[in-house]
């Protein structure tokens, strides 16, 4: 496992070192794969969904949070999400954004950033289901006046 780890890393930093020279790679789907994997490996999903987690679980009753951390973290498939995010990120970016990305991700700030990047959704994500219901209801009684 520690090889494997020290594997990942030796990419990592070999792609974070490649991304300086990536305008002389060509724009392709494959080259884009390789540069959102090196993302995914510096902005771990499952880091992410860890702390989205328990962001939300802080909106729940004491006595039911701590089950709740652990149904979810246990039946959440960061193997799905990784698998889309992928894929949608060699879709929607550049070569150029991708390597972007990882270089920021990959510096002291960018690491912070998403240290923190949990705490944010757990504040930004129950007010944007919120309004998307609230704005639902709208949509259909409007639908309903018509």
């Amino acid at each position: 496992m520690k090889t494997i780890k020290l594997f990942l890393k030796i990419i990592l930093l070999a792609a974070i070192s490649a991304s300086a020279y990536a305008s002389e790679l060509p724009d392709t789907h494959g080259n884009r794969l390789v540069a959102a994997r090196s993302y995914l490996e510096i902005a771990s999903m499952k880091d992410m969904v860890r702390d989205m987690i328990a962001e939300t679980a802080k909106n729940l009753p004491d006595n039911i949070r701590q089950p709740y951390i652990q149904y979810m973290t246990k039946s959440m498939r960061v193997e799905v999400l990784e698998s889309i995010a992928l894929a949608s990120m060699a879709k929607h970016f550049t070569l150029k954004e991708l390597n972007a990305l990882v270089a920021f991700y990959g510096s002291p700030e960018g690491r912070s950033a998403m240290k923190k990047f949990g705490a944010y959704m757990g504040d930004v994500m129950p007010v944007i289901q919120q309004e998307l219901m609230r704005a639902q209801q709208q949509v259909e009684t409007e639908f309903k006046k018509k």
